[in-house]
């Protein structure tokens, strides 16, 4: 996992549905501020949950899974600011964009670690290898015609 810069941290998709979903209305948060919120919420009973209308069983489920990965998955310390949104610039931001963004820092790593080279010659390898393996084939195959033609007496050989 690429190292996390000290800009902004963009929480979006379950991140974001995790803290609406238990009734924090702030946008930026800590994650000490998210931590404290969710344990408010997941210090509730069931029942009184359900008298307010304000959730269900999962719920506080995805706000501990949200913290636990982005403290100790992410290393996220908890006094960083992060921003928890569906949209940026009135831009819906989904899992699409994110996978597309992971895959561009790889990139990028790999650039810089230059195993992208190491990588297209293991390639070029595997096709020098698949190139043999055919002319082989293809060696195998016709002398076993020949050899079935010379041994059938066929006048045509």
């Amino acid at each position: 996992m690429p190292e996390l810069s000290s800009e902004q941290f963009i929480a979006f998709a379950g991140f974001a549905y995790a803290t609406e979903n238990i009734g924090i209305s702030e946008k930026i948060l800590t994650l000490y501020e998210l931590r404290d919120e969710t344990e408010g919420f997941c210090s509730k009973s069931f029942s009184e949950l359900l008298q307010n209308d304000t959730g269900d069983e999962t719920y506080c489920f995805a706000a501990v899974l949200a913290y636990t990965i982005l403290h100790n998955g992410y290393g996220i310390s908890e006094e960083k600011s992060i921003t928890f949104t569906n949209s940026v610039n009135e831009k819906t931001v989904d899992w699409s964009l994110g996978a597309m963004v992971y895959e561009a820092s790889i990139i990028q790593v790999d650039l810089l670690t230059g195993s992208s080279e190491e990588s297209e010659s293991q390639n070029l390898k595997l096709l020098w290898i698949l190139f043999a393996v055919v002319v082989i084939a293809i060696a195998v195959i016709v002398g076993v015609v020949f050899y079935k033609r010379s041994s059938s007496g066929d006048p045509k050989s």
